[in-house]
This record gives structure tokens, C-alpha cells and sequence, in this order.
């Protein structure tokens, strides 16, 4: 391995009560304080394989280089590895492990926290976590926010490299982002109706089934920008490709049509395929409809026409199949349109406040888990994102507005503020990429990362993005070698300077 030539008592491999992973290489001045690197090691289901990892790979990569020049430092330099940064799509909460690893979340906090089973399930955290890990490393855990292993009086800096998960580098056409300002302020809610929707029976004989699949593309709920116009016409720009948001266009679109051609299309059911959790723009939302059999020929028509329609404007898949049987109970109109009108208010939401501030704007709003269902309440869940704590608390106040309107009830599940880089460390960045001759791009950080954790206790920190063309959170994340090479230029220089201050 990369240590195997040092003596051991150069350097120290642990582990902290949560599993993040210490690796620290010891300086030659022991009052030094730390140099700090790292990332999250784990990833949401059917991620990429960058997020987080290269961040880890980066420190590694370092460590090494460092080994083999033989020439130990002045500072200890400590790469870790975190876990559960991605853990908001089954807890609502981002970064749990390194918010317990620098004791930024409470007792009282943690044992508030639900767990979302792979069946749908609801539990509180604390038992899940006691029945696969054991009551010994859940007491451990507490022991742990009372003495974290990351303390601010013993870090000279904390360096997080990460993919940018957005596409504001390659849009300016430079080669590196270094973070400054807002990082990673998030809000979680949760919304269901107060009464199961009334279906009203139909005599299926008489209708023909339908099932329509909205095909969109994966993308992060915060590194993916709103788009700047509710529909993308040919030759604009547009970012997001959200499947709920283009299933709602349609939907709406298919009903007010065929009921102004007399046309009787009734809706069974829509939802989304799979919950990825609070992170994930949805890729994929269902809708099983049925329609008159004497009319089907002109619903026909029409449906090409609102598929072409919606394909256009909201840069979406419109995939049409028979089925079967058409369901035995319809959902009202009326409440269709309402819950799929709240989408689209949802969404300019946070495209209105974007537009006020300019550029890519401070905000993100992405409704997910959406399932409307005869017999069942509404449902749905709502990510909010901000980098400017203002007009994080303009859009919460907007949406809760709008879906309180649907008669029903919205839970909190998890609310994170923004947190501010240090300014010093990015400006200390900025002097490197210009002696080195790198163009760069000053920018906030609407995902959150575990380097939000280490801000909050006062740790000096700051993050280089890779440049990314914004696909996240998805099999098809990907980088440009050149671009890695950019950015672990930079990273290294920087580090470097620190370990020997």
C-alpha cells in the first residue's frame, strides 16, 4: 500500500464511531495544526462515479506523492473518507456521518431522524440503525457528539475537490471552479392530502387502457439549474429534463383537449416509477389512463399531437402502450388538474426568484415521489435549495402557500441553512490558479457537500469544482481527464502551501 514504507509511527489509519475513515500522515512539527482533505465515499442508488470518490482519490493521490518524495512535512495531513453524506434520500438528511464526525447535529436531533425502508416503510433512525449495527455503536455514536473527532482548534484548513454537478464552468468556457460564498442550504417537506382521492367507477368494457411513460433525464436536485423559461423552445438552452414536471404538461394538456373535442379520457392513476429520494430530478413518471372506445381513433390524433407538443417544451420522452384493461375507478379531473397545476407553480417558484437575481439565481425547487392513486391521499415530496438564506426563506414561504392550497398537510423533514466558504482561502485559491495559468470561475454551490459540516464549526474551508457538464446523480456522470488534471493541479499547489505553513 501507499504507507507500507513509512514506520508506523509516521503515520495512523481509524476509524470514528459513525465508520468515516482517518488517514493521517504526521508532519514533523507536532503543534501544527492539521491540513485536512476528503470527500463521501458512497453514492445514491444508480449513481455516478465521481461524485464524492474523486474527492477521496484526490487526497490519496497526494498522500502518495508526498510519501514518495521522502520529504515529510511541517503540518499532519489527513485524508478522510465520509460516510452517509448521501443519506437524504432515505433519512431527508444530507451529510449525517460528518455532521456526527464534527458534532453539528444533537442527540436529541438524531433520534428525531425517520428511515425510509426499501418497502416504503417509515421507522425512527435510531432503530434501524440499532437493529443493523447494534445499541453498542448507537451509544458510541452519542459518546462521539460529545468529543467529534473534527474540532476547529486543531485544522488549519479543510480542502473538499469535487465534480460540479453543474455546468457553470463549461458554460463561461473556463477550466476550474473555485467555491466561494453560500454552500449547500437545503429544505425537505413532505405533503399528504388529508382524504384518499375518490375514484369514480367506470365500466371498463367501455374503455380502452393506456399507459404513458414521461421519460426524462437524471440530474441533481441542486446542481441542476431551473430552467429560465417554463417551456424550451428549439434552440434555447434548457437544463432540467424533470419527468414529473413534463408528465404534468402533458397530462393537463391531453385532458383540456380531448374535453373540448368531446372526448372522454379518464385518468386511473400517476406516479412516479421508483422514490430516488430528495437529490434526484425524476427520470421517469407514469401515467395509466382510459379512454372511450368509439372515440379512441380521434384520442389518437390528439395524443400524437400533445406528445410532439410536450417533447418540444419540456425536452421529455412521451412513450404511448395499450394495456389490457382499463382501471376500474378514475380519479376526478378536477383534482388532477389541481395537484398538476401546483407542479408548475411549484416550479416557476424558484424560476421567478432565479430571474430576479440573474444568471443561474440563488434557488432550486423540485417536487419528487409524486402519487396520485384512487383510494390513497396525494403525495408527494418537495426539495427546496438556496445559497442566499434571503431567498431561501422567500421560496419556502411561496410553496407552503401552494400546496397548502390542496387541502392537506406538510411535514418537515429536514431543514439545512446555507453556509459561507472562507473568503480568504478562496481568494488564496484564486492567486494559485493565476500564477498557474488556469482560467477559473468564482461560484457558489447550490448541492450541499461535507465540507458544509466542517464550516459550520468554524473550520477554514474551501472546495475546487472539476468541470462537469451537469449530469449527476446518474450511470452517465462523467469527466473529462483534462479537466481532473486542471483541478488536481490546483489542488495540489494549495495543499501543498498549507502543509508547509
Amino acid at each position: 500500500t501507499i504507507l507500507d514504507k513509512l514506520p508506523s509511527d509516521r503515520y495512523a489509519i481509524n476509524r470514528d464511531a459513525v465508520g468515516n475513515l482517518f488517514i493521517r500522515l504526521y508532519g514533523f512539527d507536532p503543534s501544527a495544526k492539521k491540513v485536512m482533505t476528503g470527500s463521501h465515499i458512497d453514492s445514491v442508488r444508480n449513481g455516478g462515479m465521481y461524485d464524492g470518490v474523486l474527492g477521496i482519490v484526490a487526497g490519496m493521490d497526494l498522500l502518495k506523492q508526498i510519501v514518495d518524495s521522502g520529504v515529510q512535512p511541517k503540518n499532519d495531513f489527513v485524508v478522510v473518507a465520509f460516510r452517509a453524506e448521501e443519506s437524504s434520500p432515505k433519512t431527508g438528511n444530507a451529510y449525517l456521518a460528518s455532521a456526527i464526525a464534527t458534532g453539528t447535529i444533537s442527540e436529541q436531533e438524531l433520534e428525531a431522524i425517520s428511515y425510509r425502508l426499501d418497502d416504503g416503510r417509515v421507522i425512527p433512525f435510531k432503530i434501524y440503525f440499532n437493529l443493523k449495527y447494534g445499541p453498542d455503536v448507537w451509544n458510541a455514536i452519542l459518546h462521539e457528539l460529545e468529543n467529534p473527532p473534527i474540532r476547529p482548534q486543531d485544522i488549519l484548513l479543510f480542502e473538499e475537490l469535487h465534480i460540479e454537478q453543474s455546468s457553470v464552468i463549461q458554460s463561461q468556457n473556463s477550466q476550474v471552479g473555485v467555491v466561494m460564498g453560500g454552500v449547500g442550504g437545503s429544505e425537505r417537506m413532505e405533503f399528504n392530502g388529508n382524504e384518499p382521492l375518490k375514484g369514480e367507477r367506470i365500466e371498463t368494457d367501455e374503455y380502452q387502457g393506456y399507459q404513458v411513460t414521461i421519460t426524462g433525464e437524471r440530474g441533481h436536485t441542486g446542481g441542476t439549474p431551473m430552467n429560465s423559461t417554463a417551456n424550451v423552445e428549439d434552440g434555447e438552452n434548457y437544463y432540467r429534463s424533470d419527468a414529473i414536471v413534463g408528465g404534468a404538461y402533458f397530462t393537463n394538456l391531453l385532458l383540456s383537449r380531448c374535453q373540448k373535442s368531446g372526448i372522454d379520457v379518464r385518468i386511473n392513476a400517476a406516479n412516479v416509477e421508483e422514490d430516488l429520494g430528495f437529490t434526484t430530478i425524476p427520470p421517469k413518471f407514469t401515467i395509466r389512463l382510459a379512454c372511450d372506445k368509439d372515440s379512441f381513433d380521434r384520442f389518437n390524433d390528439i395524443f400524437e399531437e400533445v406528445k410532439e407538443e410536450t417533447s418540444r417544451k419540456k425536452r421529455v420522452n412521451v412513450c404511448g402502450n395499450f394495456i389490457a384493461t382499463a382501471g376500474k375507478e378514475a380519479l376526478y379531473k378536477e383534482e388532477v388538474w389541481e395537484v398538476f397545476s401546483s407542479v408548475f407553480h411549484v416550479e416557476y417558484a424558484a424560476r421567478k426568484i432565479n430571474v430576479e437575481r440573474g444568471g443561474l439565481g440563488t434557488v432550486r425547487s423540485t417536487i419528487v415521489d409524486l402519487k396520485l392513486v384512487p383510494g390513497a391521499p396525494v403525495s408527494f415530496k418537495i426539495d427546496l435549495r438556496e445559497v442566499m438564506r434571503k431567498d431561501g426563506a422567500e421560496l419556502s414561504k411561496e410553496v407552503r402557500g401552494i400546496v397548502e392550497d390542496l387541502r392537506g398537510k406538510v411535514r418537515d423533514i429536514a431543514y439545512s441553512r446555507s453556509e459561507v466558504l472562507d473568503d480568504q482561502v478562496a481568494d488564496f485559491t484564486q492567486s494559485i490558479a493565476d500564477e498557474l495559468g488556469l482560467s477559473y470561475v468564482r461560484m457558489p454551490s447550490v448541492p450541499g457537500h461535507d465540507a458544509v459540516s466542517l464550516s459550520k464549526i468554524g473550520v477554514k474551508t474551501g472546495m475546487i469544482f472539476v468541470k462537469h457538464d451537469g449530469v449527476s446523480h446518474s450511470p452517465k456522470e462523467h469527466v473529462e481527464d483534462e479537466d481532473v488534471e486542471n483541478a488536481l493541479m490546483l489542488y495540489r499547489e494549495l495543499l501543498s502551501r498549507y502543509l508547509a505553513k
